[in-house]
């Protein structure tokens, strides 16, 4: 059987696509299945990778898809719509998909990275992370501030695949003032 990595952002600049990428290769090598990545740009969705993509959907040269981030620029193409193609998601699911939707807990993580360092003495708790949506954000803010462990300014959104953004999201807490600095660190997301 061959499956289909699908991505709009190229494997190459994530770490979490990168390990996603030789894991399916570490299954392939075990024999059974083999595996294709296609990569289109979100912005720019009519891409030689696209292009292979719907070809080999439409040719049945694909037994599944697996899209290790939301397809929804892809909704009334036969890439979501062919009957009998398996599919899954990396992602939040919505009441429209079809397919099955796995989405990391976010909210477990936080309640135990929360729980472990305020045990060990942490009051001033700060959260680097990219957050698609502000409201996944102010549910953090919140969290946080109801269980007095940092304030809003401790808790900073940086793009994802850009380490850069990381950084300065890092300097900006640690150039605050004594009392304000965090005395400890969530990082939200491995990008």
């Amino acid at each position: 059987c061959r499956y289909g990595l699908v991505s709009y952002i190229p494997f190459s600049e994530s770490r979490f696509l990168l390990s996603m990428q030789r894991a399916a290769m570490r299954l392939a090598e075990e024999g059974g299945c083999t595996f294709t990545s296609y990569c289109y740009e979100e912005a720019h969705i009519e891409t030689e990778g696209y292009r292979r993509l719907i070809e080999d959907v439409e040719s049945h040269r694909v037994a599944g898809l697996i899209f290790l981030n939301p397809p929804y620029n892809l909704e009334d193409t036969p890439v979501l719509v062919q009957k009998g193609l398996p599919r899954v998601a990396h992602g939040r699911a919505r009441e429209s998909d079809t397919f099955p939707c796995i989405m990391f807990d976010h909210r477990l993580f936080l309640e135990k990275s929360v729980g472990h360092l305020a045990g060990i003495g942490r009051r001033r708790i700060a959260v680097i992370g990219s957050y698609l949506h502000r409201e996944e954000m102010e549910e953090d803010i919140s969290y946080l501030a109801a269980r007095k462990l940092s304030s809003p300014k401790l808790t900073q959104n940086c793009t994802p695949w850009h380490p850069w953004s990381a950084r300065q999201a890092a300097l900006l807490l640690m150039g605050l003032s004594e009392k304000e600095r965090p005395d400890a660190l969530i990082i939200r997301d491995d990008h």
